[in-house]
């Protein structure tokens, strides 16, 4: 299914799913995708949706594999794992993904300046084309048994600053920012091995 609008793409807030179907893109020209108070529910297996003068919140009842996302921030939450084919781009101020599957991704072309999010269940991947912020709110994957959530953080050719918590409890952090440096300026670091 495809949707363009002039203005915002609004959830009626009648708590019942949105959009259904297999591909979902949505565009915003000058408004927003769903908002912080009311995202837009979908069970869609993929998404597309570009928002370039405001934000996406999205709300998905199952797995999601982001085709592409362009925003000013955006929120994308998932009852399943979230994974992506295209890029996600959100110049200020945060990317949040939040699921309960793991969380990859791994698209070199991503570009967010702040990243939040959470996983219940499964490893927490993000791998940006620049350099990015973890903010206050933190990233966290798994529960406290072994084997249930990594998180790894790349940020490919500039820095990586650490400003809010990374738990991965019996689990393994690794961070990377091979052309930069990599910074913690608040936030604890939780995990069996950090790398």
């Amino acid at each position: 299914m495809t949707l363009t609008a002039v203005q915002s793409i609004t959830d009626d807030d009648d708590g019942a799913v949105d959009i259904t179907g297999f591909r979902a893109v949505l565009t915003s020209t000058t408004g927003s995708i769903g908002a912080s108070s009311d995202p837009l529910d979908l069970t869609v297996s993929e998404l597309s949706a570009t928002a370039t003068a405001g934000t996406v919140d999205i709300a998905e009842t199952d797995a999601l594999v982001i085709t592409g996302v362009t925003a000013t921030a955006a929120s994308i939450k998932a009852a399943g794992a979230i994974s992506q084919t295209g890029a996600i781009t959100a110049t200020t101020p945060a990317v949040a993904a939040t699921a309960a599957g793991s969380v990859t991704l791994a698209n070199v072309a991503n570009n967010v300046t702040t990243l939040t999010g959470s996983t219940t269940s499964g490893t927490f991947t993000y791998v940006d084309a620049n350099g990015f912020s973890v903010g206050a709110a933190g990233i966290s994957a798994g529960s406290a048994g072994a084997g249930t959530g990594d998180i790894s953080l790349t940020a490919t050719t500039v820095n990586l600053f650490i400003a809010g918590s990374l738990t991965a409890l019996a689990d393994r952090i690794t961070l990377a920012a091979p052309a930069g440096t990599i910074t913690q300026t608040a936030g604890t670091i939780t995990a069996n091995i950090l790398e």
